[in-house]
């Protein structure tokens, strides 16, 4: 997934968003030393979290997020209503 920075966005704000670390999120945007400015893109890695509902499928959350239903099942050990679940970027 693509991220653009926006202006007061830290490294460590975004790594957090997505549950990844900031050292991931320079390594694999080969970044250096200098901060981050609004309008870069980044390229993330992790997951976000859905709260699932009782009406939720996995074939319309996958397609929802552009994942596909066996990433899911691979990212969560149970999927019940009203907990949060993880979707892979």
């Amino acid at each position: 997934m693509i991220v653009e920075v926006k202006k007061g966005d830290t490294l460590a704000a975004i790594a957090g968003r997505f549950h990844t670390t900031e050292q991931r999120l320079a390594a694999i945007n080969a970044l250096g030393a200098e901060p981050i400015q609004a309008g870069m893109r980044l390229l993330v890695e992790g997951y976000l979290v859905h709260l699932w509902c009782a009406t939720d499928t996995l074939e319309e959350v996958a397609a929802r997020y552009c994942v596909s239903v066996q990433s899911i099942k691979d990212a969560n050990h149970a999927i019940r209503a009203g907990e949060y679940i993880k979707i892979p970027i």
